[in-house]
């Protein structure tokens, strides 16, 4: 959703988003709305190897298998998180006056 000063509503804005984390009227009378949203984003890889080694041998018509197996799993993963912040007021007529919106990740 875009958000448009002038033309947004709140109806609008509960459709997409529902409803607020925080809503209050802020020192000049004006509602005001805030939405906090969080997301943890995962990432794992996992990749291994093996080694086999196969022989024979043997005596008087016989035959023989000896083997070797190695095997190593390495496990890579990674986690990142990220924050949103989206602060939204409104006029008398509950249209949206004024908004900004701050993210971060870590």
């Amino acid at each position: 959703m875009n958000l448009k000063v002038g033309t947004t509503t709140q109806a609008q804005i509960i459709e997409a988003f529902g409803g607020p984390n925080i809503a209050t009227i802020d020192g000049s009378g004006q509602e005001m709305w805030v939405y906090d949203r969080h997301a943890t984003v995962s990432y794992d890889k996992t990749s291994g190897f093996s080694i086999g080694l196969f022989g024979g041998g043997g005596g008087g018509g016989g035959a023989g298998l000896g083997g070797l197996g190695f095997s190593n799993r390495k496990s890579r993963s990674s986690q990142s998180s990220r924050a949103m912040t989206l602060v939204i007021k409104f006029d008398a007529n509950k249209v949206v006056s004024d908004f900004q919106s701050r993210s971060s990740s870590f």
